[in-house]
């Protein structure tokens, strides 16, 4: 991340820093200091070792009435602040995003300092960025009263429309002994991306702005849920023990609804979330048509819901998968997963990814129109969310002027649109209905509730009627040397490639 910073890095390294001084005797300070450290455990070369060193530093350059030096002993905590937390976000944000996608898409970090009063401001950034100290030495006076304007005025000066996250500022309490604290806080760079529809990366920003100081991200999942529905957030210890609770020595497996709707199955007795061996006898019972319908906000279970196929459900929908694993969605989008009391981002299955990758790349890698890994993960997408559906689909893709004539040949057999971007909402929609969805390599749909035509062959009746009914399309295509891939996800979840040698 931090090879994208364009700019030249102003300040100094740790070690040229201190072999051009002579203040103060520094080799003193650390022999004065050095059992200390080894017996807090300190390695010479690492962080908490420099830190200490540096704040003895501070607290002697204050004694002396040193303000430069004081300054510049803050140059160089701001620069281990910044390596620190450089460290934290690539480790919690692949602990929260094991696609890694988050990262990949995180352009820069920046950390700022603001030391003196707001008369005497004085941003203090690093690494060194032109475009920062222009923003920070520009018309902005008010800080930190006018801090809720902050990120909506340095989005103005980002020409390139990144999606930016401000952290609130927060003194650096240590110093408070020594000198009045700086406050800090981190700004990061995200690149934009149209196709992501994850509802849950909102909250989870939010979330990050009170508390991205901690000493881990695992709270900010807990309160992005929260902001989700104060329900999930309350029934988050129950469901963890519920999930850890056998029954007759099988793991738990089952549906729950969090939501107020009239059951199907009354229980005459209702039983509250935490009476965890109750519930998770319940859960038993419970398959994808007989869900366990719990009230929100008193967490008490009060019957069953029948659902009926393809039907739609509201509210919060907890899949139990084994021993402290459940996912959550909602209205069939796939909001989080919690794994050992760990929030994740839900994971297109990396085989399926894989698989569609080097299909969409092999097939059109003479197009006229460049595929990108933005449209790549769109399509990875879309078929999670129709894999999550259990309803099945099939998406037909083609090149762009190929789509547009394929909708429009099959017109009395389908329903055509004018070319619009899929997202998750959208395929949720289109695929309500049977029939195939025909869209470009961009994502756009151009035709859906489409019947596909093909010359008869030899189909697979042990692969039902959808896969045989796009296989017969796939092979009219191939012997008109088409470029076409076919992604076939049956109704237990199942994804099949067309052509065949991309299958897993």
């Amino acid at each position: 991340m931090h090879e994208d910073h364009k700019d030249i890095n102003n300040f100094k390294s740790f070690n040229e820093f201190f072999r051009e001084d002579s203040i103060i005797d520094y080799k003193q300070i650390f022999k004065e200091h050095k059992d200390y450290f080894e017996r807090a455990g300190y390695k010479l070369d690492g962080h908490d070792m420099k830190n200490m060193f540096l704040r003895e530093c501070l607290r002697r350059f204050v004694q002396l009435g040193e303000v430069e030096r004081v300054y510049d002993i803050l140059d160089q905590l701001h620069i281990l602040q910044y390596n620190e937390y450089l460290d934290k976000v690539k480790r919690e944000f692949n602990k929260f995003d094991p696609s890694k996608k988050w990262l990949k898409r995180l352009k820069k970090v920046y950390f700022v300092q603001h030391r003196g009063t707001q008369d005497e401001r004085s941003f203090i950034i690093y690494p060194h960025s032109n475009f920062m100290e222009n923003f920070l030495d520009s018309d902005y006076r008010e800080f930190p009263i006018g801090w809720s304007n902050l990120e909506e005025m340095i989005q103005k000066f980002d020409q390139n429309k990144h999606d930016i996250w401000l952290g609130q500022p927060t003194p650096m309490g240590d110093l408070k002994s020594i000198i009045n604290p700086p406050l800090k806080f981190p700004i990061l760079f995200f690149e934009k991306d149209d196709t992501e529809d994850f509802q849950f990366f909102n909250y989870y920003k939010v979330a990050w702005k009170s508390r991205w100081d901690d000493i881990t991200f695992d709270e900010i999942g807990r309160s992005a849920a929260s902001l989700l529905d104060t329900s999930l957030y309350k029934a988050f210890p129950e469901l963890n023990i519920i999930s850890a609770t056998p029954y007759e020595g099988e793991e738990c497996k089952g549906y729950m609804l969090i939501d107020e709707e009239i059951p199907d199955v009354e229980l005459l007795e209702p039983v509250r979330l935490n009476e965890h061996k109750r519930i998770r006898k319940l859960l038993e019972v419970s398959d994808k048509n007989l869900i366990l319908l719990v009230k929100p906000f008193t967490l008490i279970a009060y019957g069953f819901k029948v659902k009926t196929n393809y039907e739609m459900l509201t509210g919060i929908f907890i899949k139990f998968k084994n021993k402290l694993s459940w996912h959550c969605s909602m209205e069939s989008i796939p909001l989080f997963q919690s794994d050992n009391f760990q929030i994740k981002l839900p994971v297109v299955d990396k085989k399926d990814s894989d698989s569609i990758d080097r299909a969409i790349r092999t097939v059109f890698k003479k197009t006229s129109q460049l595929i990108t890994n933005k449209d790549i993960t769109l399509l990875n997408k879309l078929v999670l969310t129709a894999q999550e559906q259990k309803k099945g689909t099939i998406l037909v893709i083609l090149e762009k002027e190929i789509a547009m004539a394929e909708a429009t040949r099959l017109t009395q057999s389908s329903t055509l649109i004018k070319p619009k971007k899929l997202n998750i909402q959208l395929l949720k929609r289109l695929s309500g209905i049977d029939g195939a969805i025909i869209l470009d390599t961009k994502g756009n749909c151009h035709a859906f509730g489409v019947i596909l035509d093909g010359r008869i062959t030899k189909g697979d009746p042990g692969r039902g009627a959808r896969f045989n009914s796009a296989h017969r399309y796939f092979r009219t295509k191939e012997e008109k040397e088409v470029p076409c891939v076919l992604l076939i996800v049956s109704e237990d979840g199942h994804v099949s490639i067309l052509p065949e040698e991309f299958e897993n």
